[in-house]
């Protein structure tokens, strides 16, 4: 399953964002944005992870209705969970051995289905110690392993938690 999937957050980190229409990437429910310095959010392309905000969860056009998606260069406003110790489910790009449980993986695409107006996000299957999720463990859905695993080379399904984020992060906001 593609996207940022929320597996468990504080409800308290729940906020309406405003999108103007200098947002440089479009924006999909399940992907992430992340906070500019003009107040506003933008889809995230993976880059500036220290600007990360979180997970989009619902998407309205500058009329207020809610829409499948923003496209680039489109205002509106998303709401977003921000909960620096969110739980996500995401795909990796291809399969994750149980050995880099505890290391960490960038986003390798925050891409999106225009027409559902699902994100398609998912993490590179390349880990680090210092990338932008920490790789928690194995989502425990029916079917899902870690790769090698029987001889397993899918995309594995894993649950991450944000590693680098603004309210984790002391770097500045994206311009």
């Amino acid at each position: 399953m593609k996207g940022l999937n929320l597996v468990n957050y504080d409800e308290k980190y729940v906020g309406k964002f405003s999108v103007d229409s200098s947002n440089a990437t479009a924006i999909f429910k399940n992907g992430g944005v992340i906070a500019v310095a003009d107040g506003n959010v933008d889809g995230w392309d993976g880059s500036n992870s220290a600007a990360f905000l979180g997970v989009v969860i619902e998407v309205r056009n500058s009329d207020g209705i809610e829409t499948s998606y923003l496209p680039a260069s489109t205002a509106g406003e998303v709401t977003v969970v921000y909960d620096p110790h969110m739980l996500i489910s995401v795909e990796a790009a291809t399969g994750i051995a149980e050995a880099d449980r505890f290391g960490s993986a960038d986003l390798a695409s925050n891409a999106g289905n225009t027409t559902t107006g699902e994100s398609t996000a998912q993490i590179s299957s390349t880990i680090a110690a210092d990338d932008q999720f920490f790789i928690v463990g194995l989502d425990e859905r029916v079917g899902n392993t870690w790769a090698a695993a029987n001889g397993n080379t899918d995309n594995t399904q894993v649950i991450v938690m944000p590693r680098i984020q603004i309210f984790k992060d002391s770097t500045a906001l994206a311009s």
